[in-house]
């Protein structure tokens, strides 16, 4: 499996070069082992990839095309966060049912969310061990296996 804390770093380093914004969080405290779903009130348990990331940051500013990793404070409140909260509202009204025919809330997170533009990254919780992960880039997306397979494809990205 990826070293999630030397992928973050990397990819952090990189961004900073590219002049971006990026900006880590790291954590202070053991992470909640639960994660928020779209539907509120309901939570699924943190994988294992999501637990080595939260154990090393709580949340990450401008990770990836500029969408941050959100903390999981963040993601529970995201429907009370109006940057976030219109994001999601607007990829739900445009995207109905979800890749893979997920219209089910509570199998679908909010894992990272642009505020300048409507992109954000879910996590389609099925039933494997690890989530799918789907990054919105406006009308277009991307599939990943898990969590790990984006980290990948973002350190590949930062390495040309």
């Amino acid at each position: 499996m990826i070293d999630f804390q030397a992928a973050i770093e990397e990819i952090h380093h990189a961004n900073l070069e590219d002049g971006s914004a990026s900006r880590l969080v790291y954590a202070t405290r053991s992470p909640d082992r639960r994660i928020s779903t779209l539907a509120p009130g309901t939570f699924r348990t943190l994988s294992p990839q999501l637990i080595l990331i939260y154990e090393y940051i709580e949340c990450w500013e401008c990770a990836f095309l500029e969408k941050d990793i959100l903390s999981l404070r963040q993601i529970a409140k995201a429907w009370e966060t109006d940057w976030i909260a219109q994001n999601i509202d607007l990829k739900m009204r445009n995207f109905p049912t979800p890749p893979g025919g997920e219209a089910d809330l509570s199998k679908i997170s909010i894992f990272g969310c642009a505020r300048e533009e409507s992109d954000e990254i879910t996590l389609l919780w099925g039933d494997d061990e690890e989530p799918r992960v789907i990054c919105y880039f406006g009308a277009s997306l991307d599939s990943f296996d898990d969590v790990s397979s984006l980290f990948d494809y973002h350190l590949d990205m930062s390495r040309l």
